[in-house]
């Protein structure tokens, strides 16, 4: 899974399966690269082949990885959508 966390969706998939949670970029948007303990099997190839790219090429490459594995479905498009935030004058940021 790779998105923001914290909708009821996400918690609740992230519980019932038993998913492994972290970030999966550092501070410099870099793609990390996940610890031993937290990756499922077979997905070492994908941390070590993108550990240290950007997030863009991180994401171009693993369309490469999912095409030649034929488990890409049909082509990649951009996609928009709302993302809810709070903005007024009078609120502090925190």
């Amino acid at each position: 899974m790779v998105c923001t966390f914290g909708d009821v969706t996400d918690v609740t998939w992230w519980r019932e399966l038993s998913l492994p949670c972290g970030p999966s970029s550092d501070v410099t948007g870099a793609w990390r690269r996940r610890p031993r303990r937290a990756e499922p099997a077979g997905t070492s190839v994908y941390s070590d082949e993108l550990a240290g790219k950007n997030l863009a090429a991180a994401q171009r490459r693993v369309v490469e990885l999912l095409t030649t594995t034929g488990e890409m479905r049909g082509e990649p498009r951009p996609i928009t959508h709302a993302v809810k935030f709070f903005e007024k004058g009078d609120r502090p940021w925190k």
